[in-house]
């Protein structure tokens, strides 16, 4: 009967899984709270966007190869995602910083991207 408990026990020890258990504690848990803020209302764009970078810059400082698969995949969805690019670009104009954002919107819309003092 003891044989069958200690057989678990030695997988885990096996081929780094504890050390694979460890790192997604230690790591992921960061990014399940960012992604918690990033359901909640009443985020501005600039907060939910810096929420994103912060997840991002989590993942590539890693080296544990969990985290590498996990940036490369959060990198190729945000690359996908067009509206991720207008949004960056709108939030960068909110902020008063000098955008392209005029070439992605007619003339007439962007006069709503200007900050108002």
């Amino acid at each position: 009967m003891q044989s069958g408990l200690l057989q678990p026990t030695n997988v885990l020890l096996k081929n780094g899984i504890q050390e694979n258990i460890q790192n997604i504690h230690n790591h992921f848990s960061k990014i399940a709270e960012m992604l918690k803020q990033l359901e909640a209302r009443n985020n501005s764009l600039d907060h939910s966007l810096s929420l994103i970078d912060e997840i991002s810059v989590t993942l590539s400082s890693e080296s544990h190869e969990v985290s590498k698969i996990a940036f490369d995949k959060l990198s190729q969805v945000l690359q996908k995602n067009s509206g991720n690019k207008t949004l960056c670009q709108i939030s960068k104009k909110l902020s008063g910083e000098e955008t392209d954002i005029e070439e992605e919107f007619p003339k007439k819309n962007c006069g709503a991207f200007h900050m108002r003092q």
